[in-house]
């Protein structure tokens, strides 16, 4: 049977050496809404302490209704924290109504992961 409905974020691969981290994300969505915007259908990273999104880490687009990526993150900058923390989110475009306007997107957040300098 085929799992539908999901969207797991995992670790793939970390470099102690680099700082390197390469992340998966693997879906099966139904339904399934594609979008131009590059704000909707993404995993990005963000803040948790104000919510600030980084505007300089990679995106994982999310450009179809199944798939696997992966993508890697440089694990160096902690956005000030000793702690170096690490929290993503997902943001999903929800389709269009029957006007044709957006019904606008969902929003998940995944746990956060700290990488700790001994």
């Amino acid at each position: 049977p085929r799992c539908e409905r999901k969207l797991l974020f995992q670790w793939d691969a970390w470099n102690p050496t680099t700082m390197m981290g390469t992340l998966r994300a693997t879906w099966d969505l139904e339904p399934y809404h594609a979008s131009q915007d590059s704000a909707e259908n993404v995993i990005v990273r963000y803040n948790s302490a104000d919510g600030v999104q980084c505007g300089n880490c990679p995106k994982l687009k999310i450009d179809s209704k199944a798939g696997t990526k992966t993508f890697e993150m440089n694990m160096t900058s902690g956005w000030g924290r000793k702690d170096m923390e690490h929290c993503f989110l997902t943001r999903l475009f929800l389709g269009l109504n029957e006007f044709g306007h957006s019904k606008g997107t969902v929003t998940a957040r995944f746990p956060c992961v700290y990488v700790r300098a001994n």
